[in-house]
């Protein structure tokens, strides 16, 4: 694999997510609360297994990952044309169909404490830690906590 220049991953990876992105009507960085929406989408998208992974911790908004925000950036500001098409593999695009599913519907603070509980869980908290720290991070209110829970079980 090459990495081209600028890049944390290669030109055809960043391609990708961008393009996942952009077909679920996302990949805008003009405002805060549109690079926050594209980091989540893309947390999801790896863990649906469409998108190659990127590191995220735990910052303000949930799971942040200052690579893909560079990525995003420079692809923006390289003027690359991204392609908004199906994916060939059939498999793949089932699996964007049910991400675009999950997605759907849902608003910025969702988002938030769906990939937020979920990076939580994935880190090695236990349940009832998780929801602690939702609680505490998130100000949370069982009701959002509950739907986030159901929501999960979503994730393939």
């Amino acid at each position: 694999m090459i990495i081209q220049s600028g890049f944390s991953r290669s030109e055809e990876e960043v391609l990708l997510v961008s393009s996942v992105l952009r077909r679920l009507d996302s990949g805008k960085l003009g405002s805060l609360a549109h690079r926050i929406l594209c980091q989540k989408i893309q947390y999801l998208a790896q863990h649906f297994k469409i998108t190659p992974p990127y590191s995220y911790g735990l910052y303000l908004h949930g799971p942040y990952s200052p690579d893909l925000a560079k990525d995003l950036f420079f692809l923006e500001n390289q003027k690359t044309p991204v392609s908004q098409e199906q994916f060939l593999s059939h498999e793949l695009e089932e699996r964007f169909m049910r991400l675009k599913e999950f997605v759907q519907s849902k608003d910025l603070r969702s988002m938030e404490i769906i990939t937020t509980l979920h990076w939580l869980l994935q880190s090695g908290f236990s349940s009832e830690q998780a929801i602690l720290k939702i609680k505490e991070l998130k100000k949370a209110t069982p009701v959002e906590i509950k739907f986030a829970q159901e929501t999960l079980q979503k994730i393939p």
